[in-house]
């Protein structure tokens, strides 16, 4: 099964999850949703910026060059975000399917000491 996605500049995406186990495949939804929100972000950012040049330039006030400042600064966030999300989406689908080989890495028992010696000493017999 594939699906498509619209990111928000209208680019289609195909991603093929046939061979993606579920929690796999939630994660790259996951990613690609958190993908499409920092796009979003980054464009009004954008937008935003070169309404904050104008107003500095006119103004030409040390408070509006210092919040313009601030806002650079965080489109510079945004766009270390949206390759860090990048990077993750592309490992989750080299990682492919997560086989599940039986093997119990961490175990809890719940339950007193004594109990838990008497449980090892029979299977040790």
């Amino acid at each position: 099964m594939t699906k498509s996605n619209t990111t928000p500049s209208n680019e289609l995406v195909e991603i093929d999850d046939q061979f993606l186990p579920p929690e796999s495949q939630e994660h790259i939804n996951d990613l690609e949703y958190a993908r499409a929100n920092v796009m979003g972000a980054m464009e009004k950012a954008e937008k935003g910026m070169q309404e904050l040049s104008t107003v500095a330039e006119c103004s030409q006030l040390p408070r509006s060059y210092e919040v313009l400042g601030n806002y650079l600064k965080i489109i510079g966030e945004l766009s270390k975000d949206f390759v860090q999300i990048s990077k993750d989406k592309r490992q989750a689908k080299e990682m492919g399917p997560v086989e599940k080989d039986g093997k119990v890495v961490n175990n809890l028992f719940v339950g007193s000491t004594k109990e838990l010696a008497e449980m090892l000493k029979a299977k040790k017999q």
